[in-house]
């Protein structure tokens, strides 16, 4: 038992040793998209999402009719930009504080998957680490 604990203690130190920093993350308004720019220190899969309080709440979804720098695998680097056709999601954006929150996942590999979920087998003891949203 000794063993399993430290081996799931182990996997959870290796997966968060492994996140992504955003960071530098500005956006601005031309004509009608808008351009997000940010830094990002590893390849990640990249997802936006929408405020328009400020950062108090996000949409839950992510952003459609995004291109560049978004989506599976961007690549690491400073000055990746993504752009938001903002008409093609909506008639009209309002609100005096828009904000835009740039989510980086790490992509899921090794280990075989069950959906979203990971499973590890050590000694015929399969563990599942199940995807929490923050």
């Amino acid at each position: 038992m000794r063993q399993v604990i430290l081996f799931v203690c182990a996997v959870l130190t290796a997966l968060m040793s492994m996140s992504q920093t955003v960071s530098n993350a500005r956006f601005e308004q031309e004509g009608k998209t808008i351009k997000i720019y940010y830094d990002l220190t590893s390849q990640a899969d990249i997802s936006i999402y929408l405020s328009t309080d400020g950062g108090r709440s996000f949409e839950p979804q992510p952003l459609t009719h995004v291109s560049g720098a978004v989506g599976r695998g961007v690549a690491a680097g400073s000055g990746r930009v993504a752009v938001w056709d903002v008409l093609s999601d909506r008639e009209q954006l309002r609100g005096e504080r828009i904000c835009f929150k740039v989510r980086a996942s790490q992509r899921q590999a090794s280990s075989s998957q069950q959906g979203s979920n990971l499973v590890f087998t050590i000694g015929g003891v399969s563990f599942t680490m199940v995807h929490v949203q923050g």
